[in-house]
């Protein structure tokens, strides 16, 4: 459900969210040891966790 909605406002409004707070890039919602948390890109750690 994160990515969908991540990916409806960014075809739409061209917001990208939620953004890294160290890196002001986009993140991507993923499932770690049952866990929802949101990643800068492939291979990083974890930004911060989905709520």
């Amino acid at each position: 459900m994160a990515e969908a909605v991540r990916s409806d406002l960014a075809a739409r409004l061209r917001i990208v969210r939620p953004l890294c707070p160290d890196h002001r890039t986009g993140t991507h919602p993923k499932a770690v040891s049952d866990r929802a948390v949101w990643w800068r890109t492939p291979g990083a750690p974890a930004s911060e966790p989905v709520c």
